[in-house]
C-alpha cells in the first residue's frame, strides 16, 4: 500500500508541470465559456496582464463602439499610452475619440504630443489632416492626407478617410479611387464599402450604391450607420415600400434592435401608414422606455399626428432623464407653442434652451416665431436678427424675418431678406413662396408667378405652393389656369381644405355650379363638421334652386359656427341663405362695427344677391367700390 502511495506522489511530482498546464488550459476554456460577452474577455486580458498596453488599447477600441462608453474608452487609451508611449495607434485612437466627442482642447493636446513624438509618422499626419479638416483648413488638410498616404500607403482606414474628404470637396472620381484602394488593402473593411456607397450615391449610381451598402451590412451586421445610409438611399428614390420590406426581413433576425425599428417606422411614416407606424414606435418604447431618441421620435410622431398631450408627456420624460439637453427643451417649446393657452410655458421652454446653449440659433428663431404670433413684433424681430448673427446661413430665419417685415409694411427690406435667404439656400421652397406673395402684393405679377413656378420646380408635391399660385392666377382673371392649380393642390394633399374652399368660390363665380358642388362634397369627406364647407354647400344648393337642401346644410352649418374674426359675417351669410333678412342686416352691422367686414367681397358674395337693392345694405356696407367718388 505504501509503495502505491509513493508511486502516486512521484507521478504528481514528475507530471506537475504538465498537470498545471492542463489545469490552466481547462480554466481558460471554462472561463471562455463563461465570458459570453466580448467585454468580459477584453477585461480578462487586462486583468491577467495589467501592464500590457496592447490589452488596454484593445479594450478601449471595443468600448468606443458601445453607446455611452467613450469616457471609459478614453481612460483605456490613456493607460495604453502611459504603459507604452511609443504606441502611435493608441494616440491615434485617443485623438479621434476626443475629436468626435468635441473635446477639442484635449484632442489638440493629444495631437501636439503625437507631432512631438512621431513627427514623420503617417498616423500623425492622418490626425493632423482630420484636425485641419475640422477647422475648415482644406488645403492644409489635403497636404496632411497626402503625407499620411505616402508614409502609410497600406493602411486602409487612412485611404478611406482621404476618400471621404475628397467626396466632401466634391471630387468624387478621386474619392472613388482612394476608397477602392482601401478596399483592395482590406476587403473585409465594412466602412470602406459604406464610404464607396456614398460616393456612388453622390454620382447617382444608386443600384451600385445599394449593393455596396448591403455588402457593408453583410460584413458588419451590427453597424447601425450603414442601415441608415441605405434607408436614406431608398428615401431619395421614394422606394419606401422596398425599404419597409428589407428592414422587416432584418428585424426577424434582430427582434430587439431599436435602430432597425427606426428604419421601419420611418418607411411606414413616409407611406402614410399612420397606424402601423405608431405600432412600431410603441414597440421601440417598450424595448427602450428610457432611450432619449425613442422618446423624441415617438413624441415628434404624436406631435405630427395632433396628439400634443401625449407628445408633451414623452418630451418631459426625456427631459427628466437628460435635463441639460437644449434640443429637448426647444422641441417641448414647439409642442407647447401649438397648444391653446400654453404660450407662457412655450416661452419658458425656449428660454431654457437658450440658457443651455446660448450660441445655438434654433431657439432664438423659434422664440421669435412665438412672440411674432403674440404680436410682440419688436421682440420677435430682435430675436430673428440675433439668430442670423449666430447663424447667417439659416434660411428658416430669413423666411420668418421677411414675413414679419412684410407685415410691418417694410416691403423693401422684406424683399431683400427673402432674396438673401434664397441666396443662402436656393432650394428653400417657402422663401420663393413668400417672396411670391410679397411681389403679388406689390403688383409685380410676372415676378411673383416666376417665384411660385420655381417653388414648384423644387418641390412639385407641395400643395401650398399650388394654392398660392392658384390665388394669384385668380386675381389675374386667368381662371382656367387657376382651376388647374387648385386641383393640382388637392391632388398633392387631399387634406388641404383651403384649396377646396377657394376652388369652390372660383367655380361658383364662373357659373360652374355642378363642379362647385362636387368640390365641396369631396371636402365634406375630409372635414364633415367644417362650417365654411357646409355653408358653401348650402349656398350652392340655393343657387341651383334646391331650397330644402340649402336649408338643411345651413342649419347643419349653424352647429359649427365659431367665435372668430369672421363670426358675424358668416352668420350674415347663413341667415341670407334661409332668407332671414332682418338677421342678415344685424350681423352685417356688427361685423362693420368691429371693423371685420370685407366690403368689396360683400358686394361680390352671391349670398347677398337678393338684398343688395335694399338701402340698408348700402347704408351698412357702403357703395360699390367702383362707384366711390374719385375725389374721396
Amino acid at each position: 500500500m505504501q509503495n502505491i502511495l509513493n508511486d502516486i506522489v512521484q507521478f504528481f511530482v514528475r507530471e506537475a508541470r504538465t498537470l498545471l498546464i492542463i489545469g490552466v488550459f481547462v480554466f481558460m476554456i471554462y472561463g471562455w465559456d463563461k465570458l459570453s460577452k466580448k467585454e468580459q474577455y477584453y477585461r480578462w486580458l487586462v486583468k491577467i496582464n495589467p501592464k500590457n498596453a496592447q490589452a488596454h488599447y484593445r479594450l478601449g477600441k471595443f468600448l468606443e463602439d458601445l453607446p455611452d462608453r467613450n469616457t471609459e474608452a478614453e481612460k483605456e487609451f490613456q493607460l495604453a499610452i502611459s504603459l507604452n508611449p511609443g504606441n502611435s495607434w493608441a494616440y491615434y485612437a485617443l485623438y479621434y475619440l476626443q475629436a468626435n466627442e468635441k473635446k477639442y482642447p484635449e484632442a489638440q493636446e493629444t495631437l501636439e504630443k503625437m507631432v512631438n513624438r512621431f513627427p514623420q509618422d503617417g498616423v500623425t499626419f492622418a490626425c493632423r489632416a482630420n484636425y485641419f479638416w475640422r477647422q475648415e483648413l482644406y488645403q492644409e488638410a489635403e497636404n496632411a492626407f497626402k503625407n499620411a498616404v505616402k508614409l502609410t500607403p497600406n493602411y486602409s482606414y487612412i485611404r478611406s478617410e482621404y476618400g471621404r474628404f475628397l467626396l466632401q470637396r466634391n471630387r468624387p472620381a478621386e474619392a472613388e479611387n482612394e476608397i477602392r484602394a482601401a478596399i483592395k488593402l482590406e476587403p473585409s473593411d465594412e466602412n470602406a464599402y459604406r464610404q464607396l456607397g456614398k460616393v456612388l450615391e453622390a454620382t447617382n449610381r444608386f443600384a451600385e450604391a445599394e449593393t455596396l451598402y448591403k455588402k457593408a451590412i453583410q460584413l458588419a451586421p451590427g453597424e447601425d450607420y450603414t442601415y441608415w445610409d441605405l434607408w436614406e438611399l431608398y428615401e431619395k428614390q421614394d422606394k419606401h415600400q422596398e425599404a419597409e420590406n428589407f428592414y422587416k426581413k432584418v428585424i426577424s433576425s434582430r427582434p430587439r434592435d431599436i435602430f432597425i425599428y427606426f428604419c421601419i417606422f420611418y418607411s411606414l411614416e413616409k407611406q402614410g401608414k399612420v397606424d402601423e407606424s405608431k405600432r412600431y414606435a410603441e414597440k421601440m418604447l417598450e424595448l427602450a422606455p428610457d432611450n432619449i431618441r425613442v422618446l423624441k421620435t415617438l413624441g415628434a410622431f404624436l406631435q405630427k399626428t395632433g396628439n400634443l398631450t401625449e407628445a408633451e408627456k414623452l418630451y418631459r420624460k426625456a427631459i427628466a432623464n437628460t435635463p441639460d439637453d437644449p434640443l429637448l427643451h426647444h422641441d417641448l417649446g414647439i409642442i407647447l407653442h401649438n397648444m391653446d393657452g400654453r404660450q407662457v410655458e412655450a416661452e419658458k421652454a425656449y428660454k431654457k434652451s437658450i440658457e443651455l446653449d446660448p450660441s445655438g440659433s434654433r431657439s432664438y428663431t423659434s422664440l421669435g416665431s412665438l412672440l411674432h404670433d403674440l404680436k410682440r413684433s419688436e421682440e420677435a424681430e430682435a430675436l430673428y436678427r440675433k439668430a442670423l448673427e449666430l447663424d447667417p446661413a439659416n434660411a428658416r430665419t430669413y423666411n420668418n424675418l421677411g414675413i414679419l417685415l412684410e407685415e410691418l409694411k417694410q416691403n423693401e427690406e422684406a424683399e431683400t431678406v427673402f432674396r438673401k435667404g434664397i441666396e443662402v439656400d436656393p432650394m428653400h421652397v417657402n422663401l420663393y413662396r413668400n417672396l411670391g406673395n410679397l411681389l403679388e402684393d406689390l403688383e409685380r405679377v410676372e415676378e411673383a408667378i416666376k417665384c411660385y413656378e420655381k417653388a414648384i420646380e423644387i418641390d412639385p408635391r407641395n400643395a401650398g405652393v399650388y394654392f398660392g399660385l392658384a390665388n394669384l392666377l385668380t386675381e389675374q382673371e386667368r381662371y382656367e389656369e387657376a382651376v388647374d392649380a387648385f386641383r393640382k393642390s388637392i391632388s398633392m394633399d387631399s387634406n388641404y381644405i383651403a384649396s377646396y374652399g377657394n376652388l369652390f368660390l372660383l367655380l361658383r363665380k364662373m357659373g360652374r355650379l355642378e363642379e362647385a358642388l362636387k368640390t365641396l362634397t369631396q371636402a365634406l369627406e375630409v372635414v364633415p363638421n367644417d362650417f365654411n364647407i357646409n355653408i358653401g354647400v348650402a349656398s350652392i344648393q340655393k343657387l341651383m334652386g334646391n331650397r330644402p337642401e340649402a336649408k338643411e346644410f345651413a342649419e347643419k352649418a349653424r352647429q359649427f359656427i365659431t367665435a372668430d374674426n369672421n363670426q358675424w359675417y358668416n352668420l350674415a351669410c347663413l341667415e341670407a341663405i334661409v332668407d332671414n333678412n332682418e338677421a342678415v342686416f344685424q350681423y352685417l352691422k356688427k361685423a362693420a362695427e368691429e371693423n371685420k367686414l370685407n366690403r368689396a367681397w360683400a358686394w361680390e358674395d352671391p349670398d347677398f344677391e337678393r338684398i343688395r337693392s335694399n338701402p340698408r345694405f348700402v347704408e351698412i356696407v357702403g357703395p360699390k367700390p367702383e362707384e366711390k367718388n374719385p375725389e374721396a
